[in-house]
């Protein structure tokens, strides 16, 4: 909306202000820093988020491993479980001309990103990792009651409604094992609420991305405060 736009044009300027007088500040810290100086909405405080971390996420490098397709596996399958899709696997491996022909024993190459996710319940933020460096913020629902520790993502399930969850548990703590749910659904109008018992909900977009970015056996690290952050270094990276 036009008002949504011209907040971010604000912050944005602010943001560029803040960097010039702290020349070794990321930018996402900066742009941060100017978002709670300026009136804006949860639905533009969302969009903002996301501009800001397409810029991070621009810059994130891949690493390819070999994977020797195994007896019954098809190209979705191999996708899904590594956090791809069918276009990244064919972009990836140029050789193969149709994705419902692959031969057992033959070797695919699978980009790796490495991602991981930071919850931090205080903020009611999910943080997109790779290595380690924060790339992206999501602004979430998020059930304050939450048991803070490392969980990892079990499985992924696209549901009728085509929005995406990703469900995920943390190694077994005494005689049972916690679980939490990360879904689609949220309303943006109110995305900074309390979530339903033990799920972090997302804003259908974010949910949608995290779906074809996080892999099968991610962790997710669960903090209860602010967490320290290290952002990814864009300057690093310029030549990518």
């Amino acid at each position: 909306s036009p008002a949504s736009a011209e907040w971010s044009a604000r912050a944005a300027m602010k943001a560029g202000r803040v960097a010039e007088e702290e020349h070794q500040t990321p930018v996402a810290l900066s742009f941060f820093k100017s978002i709670p100086a300026l009136p804006a909405t949860d639905e533009e405080i969302v969009e903002a988020h996301r501009s800001v971390g397409t810029i991070y996420l621009s810059r994130v490098n891949e690493t390819a491993v070999a994977h020797r397709i195994r007896r019954g596996e098809t190209l979705w399958r191999i996708s899904w479980t590594n956090g791809l899709t069918v276009s990244d696997m064919m972009t990836a491996n140029p050789k193969l001309t149709d994705p419902n022909r692959i031969v057992a024993g033959d070797t695919l190459s699978i980009p790796i990103r490495r991602f991981s996710l930071l919850l931090s319940v205080a903020e009611r933020t999910l943080y997109l990792l790779h290595d380690s460096h924060a790339v992206r913020p999501y602004p979430a629902a998020v059930d304050a009651t939450i048991k803070p520790g490392v969980y990892r993502v079990t499985s992924k399930e696209r549901r009728v409604e085509r929005l995406a969850s990703t469900d995920v548990s943390n190694e077994t703590v005494g005689t049972g094992t916690r679980y939490i749910g990360i879904q689609g659904g949220a309303n943006g109008a109110s995305i900074r609420s309390d979530g339903a018992k033990n799920v972090v909900r997302l804003v259908n977009a974010d949910c949608e991305e995290l779906y074809g970015l996080i892999p099968v056996g991610a962790e997710i690290r669960v903090e209860p405060e602010t967490p320290q952050l290290v952002w990814l270094s864009l300057s690093e990276n310029a030549g990518d």
